[in-house]
């Protein structure tokens, strides 16, 4: 099975002694049902709709026939369904 994770990072932060680089959700998206999505979200399974907030403020920005928008602290990733081999 081929899975598409992503994972999604925000801005890295500078502090006086170094650099600290937050991570953000784990993210699966593994259907696409017309403006509704299935989604693992750090091992969690939801149905989100178009518009609505997941945890971790991950928004659910568009949903096309093959792909959904999402968007995490300003950054937008397009994710498609996971395919199976």
């Amino acid at each position: 099975m081929k899975l598409h994770r992503f994972r999604l990072f925000s801005a890295a932060l500078a502090f006086s002694a170094g650099l600290a680089v937050a991570a953000g959700p784990d993210v699966q998206l593994n259907a696409i049902l017309g403006n509704k999505v299935i989604v693992t979200i750090d091992g969690q399974q939801m149905t989100l709709a178009a518009g609505e907030k997941a945890p971790r403020d991950l928004q659910l920005v568009e949903v096309r026939s093959k792909v959904a928008i999402f968007e995490w602290q300003g950054q937008r990733l397009e994710l498609t369904p996971s395919s199976r081999i």
